[in-house]
């Protein structure tokens, strides 16, 4: 019986709904950290709905030319972890379910992680623990792969549902945010 072939999804910080929806959907998912790292994407930014609108949060890196996401080190230059704590308090501090979670993420944050990968693990870890799904483990090639586009984990037939969100009143719908707002927000 031939074994199946893992759908490969990138690393990605608080991912997306859609990113969520790619994992669920793929038959065997696991996350690639031999891939070459793309700047300004995902792996490093999640967005979430603020009170001025969408909000892009981005975990700062060391400036080293390294090429795959696993080798992607966090800098602590500046205090982030304080300002994506406050950003996710102000967002979310009102919505049914955050008091729920709130200790868990407060807790993340105590952190301090080396790699991005890790926090990444983590973030991901936790989303699947609040929905009951296991996190697709991690996988490493030994040769560097191309890096996994934004659009692999956003397939183009998903039609996003309207769920209340906390600035909707204010702001219309956000699609595609974290998956975090849809579970600070049901």
């Amino acid at each position: 019986m031939p074994e199946t072939e893992y759908s490969l999804l990138p690393t990605a910080y608080w991912p997306s709904i859609s990113w969520m929806l790619a994992m669920l959907s793929a038959d065997r998912p696991r996350i690639e950290l031999g891939e070459r790292f793309e700047k300004q994407s995902f792996r490093n930014r999640c967005a979430i709905s603020a009170p001025n609108g969408r909000m892009n949060l981005a975990i700062p890196l060391r400036h080293e030319s390294l090429k795959t996401s696993a080798e992607q080190r966090v800098s602590y230059a500046e205090n982030w972890r304080k300002v994506h704590l406050k950003a996710l308090e102000s967002a979310y501090g009102k919505s049914p379910f955050f008091g729920f979670i709130h200790q868990d993420i407060r807790l993340l944050y105590l952190n301090e992680y080396e790699f991005l990968f890790e926090w990444n693990r983590d973030t991901i870890g936790l989303l699947c623990l609040w929905l009951r799904l296991s996190p697709p483990p991690e996988t490493r090639n030994t040769e560097p792969v191309p890096s996994l586009l934004e659009s692999s984990s956003r397939p183009e037939s998903v039609k996003f549902s309207r769920y209340p969100q906390v600035f909707e009143h204010r702001l219309g719908f956000l699609e595609n945010l974290s998956c975090l707002d849809l579970i600070a927000s049901e």
